[in-house]
């Protein structure tokens, strides 16, 4: 963070900026809404830099989220919040994805854009080869495929593959990845929307590892 500008003196955020080294600038409220996209802005806007995370990120990662043509900023903020929460060790986003840095993925993560390592602007195919060169197994995502997710083995380094909001993860990415997995589902929906079936999966992983953990503990005993 740089400069926060406020519009109340006893806004919170200026106490903490302040005590952090932040630069703090007094404003009004007309200047805040100008600056601000929201219908009622809280009366504080900051200026930050937005870190930098190489794909060298993930040579070492057990879990990463490859947003491969994730359009919607609400869908992707979603998975980048959803992989913070659950332990994912990087996001990498495609250049064919929306920008992680527009306000309204920002608020979609609920900050969680600066809680883990996110990758911006990667070419697929280049992507999918290096996380596969790192060892990680690349598992594709659609609303129909022939394996359904719990009945693959995630306890291994996976990079999981999320698509396009209405048609999963595209035709060239299928071709690159390992194998194409699909949520199951009994209800009468078609499909999930990208964060909703992004978080999913990652759950889905996380819940795996836990049980393989706790497996292992009743063995040593």
């Amino acid at each position: 963070m740089v400069e926060v500008y406020l519009a109340d003196d006893g806004h919170p955020v200026g106490a903490l900026a302040e005590a952090s080294g932040i630069t703090v600038t007094p404003t009004t409220e007309r200047v805040i809404a100008s600056l601000s996209e929201t219908t009622t802005p809280q009366g504080c806007v900051a200026v930050v830099r937005t870190p930098g995370a190489s794909l060298g990120t993930a040579a070492g990662a057990g879990l990463v989220l490859f947003l491969a043509e994730v359009r919607d900023p609400g869908n992707a903020g979603t998975l980048i919040r959803s992989a913070a929460a659950l332990g994912a060790d990087c996001v990498v986003v495609s250049s064919a994805s929306v920008d992680v840095w527009s306000s309204k993925t920002v608020r979609a993560s609920a900050g969680s854009v600066w809680r883990l390592p996110v990758v911006t602007d990667a070419p697929l195919e280049e992507t999918v080869e290096t996380l596969r060169s790192f060892g990680l197994r690349l598992l594709g995502t659609a609303a129909r495929a022939a394996a359904p997710v719990d009945s693959e083995d995630l306890t291994g380094r996976i990079a999981f593959v999320v698509g396009n909001e209405s048609r999963g993860v595209g035709e060239g990415a299928r071709r690159l990845v390992d194998r194409v997995v699909s949520i199951p589902m009994s209800g009468r929906a078609e499909s999930l929307n990208a964060g909703v079936a992004g978080s999913v999966l990652l759950y889905e992983a996380v819940r795996q590892r836990r049980e393989a953990a706790r497996l292992s503990l009743r063995r040593d005993d």
